[in-house]
């Protein structure tokens, strides 16, 4: 509670011969001088302001031109109009009675929507344009629950995790209207969801669909794909700078099915990331995409520990595939097609690389790198570069 979005409280040891604080931006530049009090000095208490929401600063105490200690921080979301959420709340019931554009700010802890009759966990029902955000980074929310899209909605979260544990088995995220927003999702662990992470059973056009920075893991797919979209059309799905493990163990990873007849030409990006063992199965395929002339880029991943192939359907585009690397991976760069059953009927020709990552512990969600020559070639999630 030290740091908030437009000030910080410093503190160091009483008494301590000090006379200035400095903020330094992320490229060295000062910002911000405070000259100390005499009070300030003798309680060893400062507060800093006219910073910036979500911005890093090092902050330097200085005696004259003497620089006496530093401390790096991120000041918090901007909270200026935003509702704020605690977990003793009903979250389920402000966000539904929100009004457009809303943004709700959430404390730490666990939110439990309530599920009424049908399940022990329920889901919130959005139809306006809303975004709820974690206000601490050293103390991210957790949402038990699921999140509907109903028309009129579009939706961003950002530093907030969510857990199906005791759901319906439904998606985490199911689109049920057809007037649909943007739906952005960053800096988020999604877990334990029973059917898949987003399902579109409707023919809505939606502008994007992004998957940023978040960790997706022990996802089942029973009854659903992992991404599912089977009516509509997304312009843009993006899965990017994300680890997904342990999911889809016996169902398709990407399912686009043909709504071409919605027009358009949707495209396909997913860019450094790591998947370790998803849609490890027989028969199953990383990118069952069927909607016709959808653009696919495949870009600086990391695919491991899975018997999936890509695709073996001819409406599938060939992906621009760049600086890819693929480890235990028995069919997904064996190219057997029309000749041999129709099972990969393309794989990555843009000289990929087979290279151990020797996780640290994959089995309990660490995939720390152990080989150098994964962080030299720029493959897979960085968050794990050690």
């Amino acid at each position: 509670t030290d740091i908030a979005d437009r000030k910080v409280t410093m503190t160091w040891p009483a008494g301590e011969e000090v006379t200035r604080i400095a903020v330094l931006d992320e490229n060295n530049a000062e910002v911000v001088s405070k000259e100390l009090t005499a009070e300030e000095i003798a309680e060893g208490k400062a507060e800093v302001k006219g910073l910036t929401p979500e911005t890093k600063y090092t902050i330097k105490l200085y005696n004259g031109n003497k620089e006496r200690g530093s401390k790096a921080v991120t000041t918090i979301i901007d909270l200026n109009g935003a509702t704020t959420i605690s977990p003793e709340e009903n979250i389920q019931s402000i966000i539904e009675n929100a009004t457009d554009g809303q943004v709700f700010a959430l404390y730490g802890g666990t939110y439990t929507v309530d599920g009424g009759e049908n399940a022990a966990v329920g889901s919130i029902k959005v139809s306006k344009n809303i975004t709820i955000k974690g206000i601490y980074p050293t103390n991210v929310p957790t949402i038990n629950g699921r999140i509907e899209l109903n028309d009129g909605a579009s939706i961003e979260i950002n530093q907030v995790n969510f857990d199906g544990t005791g759901t319906s088995g439904d998606q985490f995220i199911n689109v049920k209207g057809t007037e649909i927003g943007k739906i952005s999702v960053n800096n988020a662990e999604i877990k334990n969801y029973t059917k898949g992470v987003i399902y579109v059973n409707v023919a809505a056009i939606i502008p994007e669909v992004t998957f940023n920075n978040c960790v997706i893991h022990d996802i089942k797919c029973e009854g659903g794909d992992m991404f599912d979209c089977r009516k509509g059309r997304m312009d843009v799905f993006n899965l990017t700078n994300s680890t997904v493990y342990a999911s889809a163990a016996s169902r398709d990873f990407i399912r686009i099915d043909d709504a071409s007849s919605l027009g358009g030409t949707p495209v396909v990006n997913v860019n450094q990331c790591t998947i370790d063992a998803a849609a490890n199965a027989s028969g199953r395929r990383l990118l069952y995409i069927r909607y016709v002339g959808t653009a696919i880029n495949w870009t600086n991943n990391i695919v491991s520990n899975t018997v999936a192939t890509w695709s073996n359907q001819s409406k599938t585009n060939v992906p621009t595939f760049r600086n890819n690397n693929y480890y235990n991976c028995s069919k997904l760069q064996t190219l057997d097609g029309s000749d041999a059953g129709k099972t990969n009927l393309f794989i990555d020709e843009a000289t990929p690389a087979s290279i151990n990552p020797q996780y640290k512990d994959a089995a309990n969600g660490n995939f720390t790198y152990g080989n150098e020559d994964i962080v030299k070639g720029g493959y897979g999630d960085k968050r794990w570069n050690p």
